[in-house]
């Protein structure tokens, strides 16, 4: 058995966004060799905090071509979870022929931005809006973890410059302006970087990002990935 997404895994580890359309879903698949027709493959599911069960979420009913047959199911957890195939003789059937190795499907929050640039020179302002979307039963975790923020610029005495290509924890003078919940699983936070700019061209690079704690509330992934380093590079992949 497999688990894939529609983004690349991260470190071996497959994820889904939260409530993100086809980014929200993954598959499960497999081959079963020297199977027979009506043979059946269910697939169980056991969420984050795994302390129920491992629950049925799906079978299919083989028919093999030359004796090996393929089997493929689409899911779309809102919180970490364990999934698990077993092959049955037949629908009927209580115990499975076999089962395969758990295979975890992580879930990641959802959510947009909006920047606003005020340039009032030799000032600059950068506004960031991040409305983040989580299942309600993390929300209050989530909204309440420490936010790392990052900055970089470059200038030029003509036309925009390429932009950075690092980033540094607590540059832009960072504020979080504010921090606020809009509904059961949704949260908004807005961030403002303040910096000088003359009369140079420049390009600037943010980022913000707070550290994964999966094995607390079933988000994110099970290790760090960068979030509170004091340098990342930019632009950057997975943060957490």
């Amino acid at each position: 058995m497999g688990a894939a997404s529609g983004l690349p895994a991260v470190t071996g580890d497959v994820y889904v966004e939260y409530q993100e359309g086809r980014k929200a879903s993954a598959r499960i698949s497999g081959k079963i060799p020297d199977a027979f027709s009506g043979e059946v493959v269910r697939l169980y599911a056991q969420q984050f905090p795994y302390a129920s069960a491992p629950a049925a979420a799906g079978s299919t009913t083989l028919q093999p071509a030359g004796g090996t047959a393929s089997y493929t199911f689409s899911v779309t957890p809102t919180l970490a979870t364990r999934y698990r195939v077993e092959l049955f003789r037949d629908s009927a059937a209580t115990t499975p022929l076999g089962r395969s190795a758990v295979s975890t499907i992580y879930v990641v929050d959802g959510g947009t931005g909006n920047l606003v640039q005020t340039c009032n020179r030799p000032d600059c302002t950068l506004t960031y809006t991040w409305t983040t979307v989580v299942p309600a039963q993390a929300l209050p975790a989530e909204m309440a973890k420490q936010s790392y923020l990052y900055f970089g610029i470059n200038f030029s005495t003509s036309g925009t410059p390429a932009p950075p290509t690092s980033i540094q924890l607590g540059a832009g003078d960072p504020v979080i302006v504010s921090t606020q919940r809009i509904s059961a699983d949704e949260f908004k936070r807005v961030v403002t970087y303040t910096f000088q700019v003359n009369d140079d061209g420049f390009n600037a690079g943010t980022a913000w990002c707070t550290k994964d704690t999966e094995a607390q509330d079933g988000m994110g992934l099970p290790s760090p990935h960068s979030c509170g380093d004091a340098t990342l590079p930019y632009p950057n992949g997975y943060l957490g």
